[in-house]
């Protein structure tokens, strides 16, 4: 009985950590955006209603080329291409705020984990103004999801908008 009992209890316990390290997927990697997905997914048009992307538009997934990401347990670094030249972006995981450089000024950015995805809210002065943007970080099936909720135009709806990605493609 007492072999049963711990063997259950051994089996709960690795079942318990797959299940936990399926909460958090691993985004690393270099990621191509999929144009045709991604239009089909936001069919009002490629506007941002207002709002630069989550991570003030280079950082949180806005834009049209390729982006490779590092995650470590702690941080998550984007990297893509800008006229400038290539641009990082690491946010610290543990949703305390820090001041991100994104390339015409600075913004106050705050990433997290929520389960299985990570949320970045950025906060950034337009036309002094200031404007929060949310980026989901996620995965359905073998694409990595950015969805990014802007405010909307004039106090309007917020708007969001999804870019696909797969994987070296």
């Amino acid at each position: 009985m007492r072999r049963a009992t711990a063997v259950l209890g051994a089996a709960a316990v690795l079942w318990a950590t797959a299940a936990s390290a399926q909460d958090k997927p691993n985004f690393s990697g270099k990621w191509q955006l999929d144009a045709e997905k991604t239009a089909a997914a936001n069919p009002q048009g490629t506007g941002r209603g207002g709002g630069g992307g989550g991570g003030g538009g280079r950082g949180g997934g806005m834009g049209t080329g390729p982006i490779a990401i590092t995650l470590t347990g702690a941080d998550l670094a984007v990297e893509r291409e800008t006229p400038q030249g290539a641009m990082t972006t690491t946010y610290k995981l543990d949703g305390s705020e820090q001041t991100v450089s994104m390339g015409q000024g600075d913004a106050k950015v705050k990433a997290k984990w929520e389960g299985a995805t990570v949320v970045i809210e950025t906060t950034r002065m337009f036309n002094e103004n200031s404007i929060t943007t949310k980026a989901v970080y996620s995965m359905e099936g073998d694409y990595l999801v950015i969805a990014t909720t802007s405010p909307g135009r004039g106090g309007g709806e917020p708007v969001t908008r999804k870019q696909y990605y797969k994987k070296g493609m």
